[in-house]
């Protein structure tokens, strides 16, 4: 397959921190296209070494006088830490989704960033796709013309064997999936005056289906987020005069054939739209890209975290009520 990103060489070593299923089939595929530099691995598993580089401690990996990338896809818990370390160290630092949940925390690593003008980028890729920009782009144009956007993402099973376990809210399922539509929400020119689990369900299983509702004048937003018998991930957005427009998968980073809905004068004309690789997209993006974007990322995220702290108390309150 031809590679449609140029050569990225802004960093001379890219660190994996954690080895899943995630970085093995997303990250280091893409990082392998369209980067220059070596890829490392930072973890106790055993992997092989013949391709990679491995630490087993992050200390360790701080040796050596090379320019250095870090993608953490470990659990959201122990991302403060890591960032601190990364960037206390002088090594920019790419953070797998939900980056942050603490205001106070987020403040700390992105003044420690500013001062020595590193990065932090929250690696939430489907962002960086087309039909996502698209939506983005008729969503703000429109404003005034839109009555409402519905989004839906559930999986078909609880993940297993994974860091989710909703023991906290850091390990649970409404940050792991419920970071796609309220960074959705917060890439709009909509203000945002609060956020509600509008319903909450519990299957026969005992898996947490959320119904989350944005406040936001003149203009009703909701999401399903959690585990249903099907999987779902599409955007509905339905205008004033009831034309609407679906995309189908929409929160999603890998390429891919969508499908796109658009009901207009009683008719529904369906097309294929295919996004490239997100996650090539962005490694092949240079480091001064992401230092000049850097403030509007920063500002975009401090949303989302508030957001999140608000969901928070609600779902301590749900899981104390609910939860075995």
């Amino acid at each position: 397959m031809i590679n449609k990103f140029k050569t990225n060489n802004s960093w001379e070593e890219i660190i994996i921190v954690g080895y899943g299923n995630h970085a093995k089939t997303k990250i280091i595929p893409a990082i392998q296209k369209t980067c220059s530099g070596k890829i490392s691995i930072l973890t106790n598993k055993e992997i092989d070494t013949k391709n990679f580089l491995k630490y087993t401690s992050l200390y360790e990996s701080f040796k050596g006088n090379l320019n250095k990338l870090f993608v953490l896809t470990n659990p959201p818990s122990m991302h403060y830490f890591f960032c601190n370390e990364i960037l206390t160290n002088g090594f920019d630092v790419f953070v797998e989704k939900p980056a942050f949940l603490r205001k106070n925390e987020f403040k700390n690593l992105t003044c420690l960033a500013k001062s020595k003008n590193l990065i932090i980028y929250e690696m939430l890729m489907y962002l960086e796709n087309q039909t996502v920009r698209k939506a983005i782009k008729i969503i703000n144009s429109k404003k005034e013309d839109v009555h409402s956007i519905f989004a839906s993402f559930t999986i078909p099973s609880y993940p297993l064997n994974t860091y989710r376990n909703e023991k906290d809210f850091a390990n649970s399922l409404i940050t792991d999936i419920g970071c796609y539509p309220i960074s959705f929400i917060n890439e709009l020119n909509y203000k945002v005056q609060n956020i509600k689990i509008n319903n909450y369900y519990k299957s026969i299983d005992k898996n947490p289906l959320f119904e989350i509702k944005f406040n936001i004048n003149n203009i009703k937003i909701d999401s399903l987020v959690g585990v249903t018998k099907i999987y779902t991930n599409f955007l509905r957005i339905i205008f004033k005069n009831n034309n609407f427009i679906e995309i189908d998968p929409f929160f999603y980073g890998r390429s891919f054939k969508k499908n796109l809905n658009v009901f207009s004068n009683n008719e529904i004309k369906k097309f294929l739209k295919e996004d490239d690789n997100a996650f090539e997209k962005i490694f092949s993006m240079k480091r001064e890209v992401f230092l000049l974007n850097q403030e509007s990322r920063f500002k975009k995220m401090n949303k989302t975290i508030s957001l999140f702290e608000k969901l928070e108390k609600q779902w301590l309150n749900i899981k104390n009520n609910n939860f075995s």
